[in-house]
């Protein structure tokens, strides 16, 4: 995670299976988006797929918009439901779907 819509509170990369995962406290006010760097030449190739969610249930698809450029994926909640609660991501190699 190089920035986040509000402040970490976690971050784990594991170096045997490629898998991240953060949280962060969202701060609605913040326009700029969460940036997850997933390094492609040495953990992801292609493969890497991310997931967000609150409280163990994914965030609902109109409630963020997440962007793929290369090796960066920029998240923005839109939703100002979530300010103040802690926001989980989840990234993963050859996952279809982590929450």
């Amino acid at each position: 995670m190089q920035f986040t819509q509000g402040v970490l509170t976690t971050q784990y990369f594991n170096t045997e299976d490629s898998s991240l995962k953060a949280s962060f406290k969202l701060d609605a006010s913040i326009k700029a988006p969460t940036v997850i760097y997933q390094n492609s030449q040495y953990w992801c190739g292609d493969a890497c797929t991310c997931s967000y969610s609150e409280s163990g249930t994914a965030l609902p698809a109109d409630s963020y918009t997440a962007v793929v450029s290369g090796q960066i994926t920029e998240l923005t909640v839109t939703d100002s439901f979530f300010n103040g609660k802690t926001i989980n991501v989840a990234c993963s190699k050859d996952a279809l779907k982590i929450v």
